[in-house]
């Protein structure tokens, strides 16, 4: 019930603010704006995450300042798991992967509610010293890392990550809701 109150007043002072500054709202605004934003989102995860998985070495990596966050570089490389990204860190999801040409910080995210901290407590340690291969997109934020997409190790265990496959479920469920909001 006071939550009601609390929308009704607040929708009834943004009204009077909006009356006040003349400004006039048409009624399908919030629908075109959700879709709008979904579609936004759907360019920008596609856009994040694109591009054929090729092999590649860390070394020529680290030496390619072309990638940036935004413009990443799909990769496949091959290496060994050193531990924690975080070291010490029992819930750190993170790892560090080192082939024969250099290191990198392998980033796991996860759009999936507590899949992360799972993750963190169940699989680093198992995967630590073992020879992997790795589908990932190599960026560069204050220090070069790879986000990871699939581990595989040699013993055939696969590892998936899923944030470009929720985001994208999400912007499109922002866009068909806005649809039906629109057409209602």
């Amino acid at each position: 019930m006071r939550d009601r109150r609390w929308r009704r007043a607040g929708q009834t002072r943004l009204d009077r603010w909006i009356d006040a500054v003349g400004i006039t709202v048409p009624s399908n605004l919030l629908p075109e704006l959700l879709m709008f934003t979904g579609a936004a989102w759907l360019a920008r995860a596609w856009y994040r995450y694109h591009g054929e998985f090729e092999p590649a070495q860390i070394g020529r990596l680290i030496r390619d300042e072309a990638v940036s966050q935004m413009r990443p570089r799909a990769v496949r490389l091959t290496g060994e798991i050193l531990g924690h990204g975080t070291p010490g860190l029992i819930w750190s999801p993170d790892l560090v992967l080192r082939d024969s040409s250099g290191m990198v910080f392998v980033l796991y995210r996860q759009s999936i509610p507590l899949a992360r901290l799972i993750f963190a407590v169940s699989t680093p340690e198992s995967l630590t010293g073992k020879t992997v291969e790795l589908e990932c997109w190599f960026r560069r934020g204050l220090r070069p890392y790879v986000e990871m997409s699939k581990l595989t190790t040699a013993d055939g265990q696969t590892y998936r990550a899923y944030p470009r496959w929720v985001q994208q479920v999400i912007a499109a469920a922002a866009i068909v809701i806005g649809y039906f909001w629109l057409t209602a």
